[in-house]
């Protein structure tokens, strides 16, 4: 696989999160480093990485410079892009064979850890063993107005109906305009014009 030097915004956001998490933490993963020292560490981890991948002296890694402030919420709000952007440096700084044993490694798995005890049910005092899951109501698929009509229609006829005309009011969704109705019986004809007809539910223009 290929590797390469992550750029310094890239790692110094992460020290900025794992300061955020570390002062907000709900467990005992992490480990408190100052963000310039946390710098270092994983700079210098991806470094010998690239270094080792290509049999290559260990090239010096750019300065933070400015680490910028990412607040607990935009944290718990994105921690899914978080985890890819934590999971890209470790797969950058992993070459070499000691990677598992590193402090860069076991920092970021602490992060890793800390930022899903931010999940919703992955705090330390939820259930331990089978968990109790929270149930989704899933709605029933919606049946249009128009389209139970038609078949009332259709039974009281003998299955011989058309609605030719039957049209969604679009400023109104609960409710379903019917302009106009034709329907065969036997040999007579009758033609229904009705008023929107309201729904008991919201449902989808089928």
């Amino acid at each position: 696989m290929s590797a390469y030097q992550c750029s310094a915004e890239h790692i110094a956001f992460l020290c900025s999160v794992y300061d955020t998490v570390w002062n907000h933490r709900k467990t005992d993963y992490m480990t408190f480093v100052m963000r310039s020292d946390l710098y270092a560490i994983l700079s210098t981890a991806n470094a010998e990485s690239v270094a080792f991948r290509y049999r290559e002296p260990v090239a010096s890694y750019p300065a933070a410079g400015k680490f910028p402030r990412v607040d607990i919420a935009t944290i718990d709000a994105n921690i899914g892009a978080i985890f890819r952007s934590i999971a890209c440096l470790e797969y950058q700084s992993c070459e070499r064979d000691d990677w598992e044993k590193s402090n860069a490694c076991q920092l970021l798995k602490g992060l890793r850890e800390a930022l899903l005890s931010r999940l919703p049910g992955a705090d330390m005092d939820g259930a331990w063993g089978l968990p109790t899951l929270v149930p989704v109501a899933v709605a029933a698929p919606a049946v249009c107005a128009s389209h139970t009509y038609a078949i009332f229609i259709a039974r009281e006829t003998g299955g011989q109906s058309c609605a030719p005309e039957i049209v969604c009011n679009p400023d109104e969704p609960k409710r379903w305009q019917l302009p106009v109705w034709r329907v065969a019986k036997g040999r007579e004809d009758c033609r229904h014009r009705g008023d929107d007809r309201a729904l008991t539910s919201p449902a989808v223009c089928a």
